[in-house]
């Protein structure tokens, strides 16, 4: 096989993507290592949602060391359902802190917000599997998007739509979680987490519209890979409070 050639951007996107497939995966490990210790119930939902975010970039993380190899990429939708339950698994897991945080006496509430939400992703996760293995000769680009760069793809309507949803409302949930956590005055590493997370959700919004990349070039999409990646840091320390931030911060237990 012809070996494939890549531009600079593009390889500076599978980079990127890969680096933060690591830290996630690193991040994940840590806060799992102290949910054993601690017996947190919801450290390990956090384990999820951070674990399952490293999930959804090896898509393309890995098809990056794969090019690194042999010099080729993968087929189109190669590890597209790896790539969708980890979005889904991520998201539901946030969504599922903030309800158990924030609406922690209304359980119905809990459970029927997250069976829609459920139902959402589900049904968009059925959608893509049967256009992409199981109807023969279907139009698979025209209804999940056309690939326009190496390791990018220009995302349909319907993904498109489903990715604004589960965008928009994990920012937000997450700016609403931040700004109650600022709003407890008597404990001072509440009150840090919170800020630490408003300035993660910010971060997070606009990282993940590297799809603007099809009208700002693929440079903004690695730029917005690494504010991913920043963003991620912010959400492990708003979430954990790690102690060398609570000695850099003067903040005692």
């Amino acid at each position: 096989m012809l070996f494939v050639a890549i531009s600079i951007s593009d390889q500076a996107y599978g980079m990127m993507t890969l680096l933060a497939a690591i830290i996630d995966l690193i991040l994940s490990m840590i806060i799992m290592k102290k949910a054993f210790k601690q017996r947190e119930s919801l450290l390990y939902v956090f384990f999820l949602a951070i674990f399952f975010t490293s999930v959804s970039y090896w898509q393309v993380g890995s098809e990056y060391i794969y090019w690194i190899l042999t010099g080729n990429l993968y087929p189109y939708g190669f590890l597209t359902e790896i790539n969708l339950i980890g979005v889904i698994i991520s998201f539901l897991a946030w969504l599922y802190i903030y309800l158990k945080v924030i609406q922690d006496r209304r359980l119905n509430v809990q459970i029927l917000i997250l069976i829609i939400y459920g139902i959402i992703c589900l049904a968009f996760f059925i959608y893509a599997i049967y256009y992409l293995r199981i109807a023969p000769g279907a139009p698979v680009k025209e209804m999940l998007g056309y690939e326009i760069t190496a390791f990018m793809s220009d995302a349909s309507d319907i993904v498109l739509l489903f990715s604004l949803i589960l965008l928009i409302t994990v920012l937000v949930t997450g700016l609403h979680f931040s700004i109650k956590s600022m709003k407890v005055l008597d404990n001072p590493a509440v009150k840090w987490k919170g800020k630490f997370l408003f300035i993660c959700f910010i971060l997070y919004f606009f990282g993940e519209m590297d799809f603007m990349s099809i009208f700002l070039g693929l440079e903004f999409a690695v730029i917005a890979r690494i504010i991913l990646i920043i963003s991620t840091i912010f959400f492990y320390i708003g979430f954990m409070m790690p102690d060398f931030m609570k000695k850099l911060l003067n903040i005692k237990d």
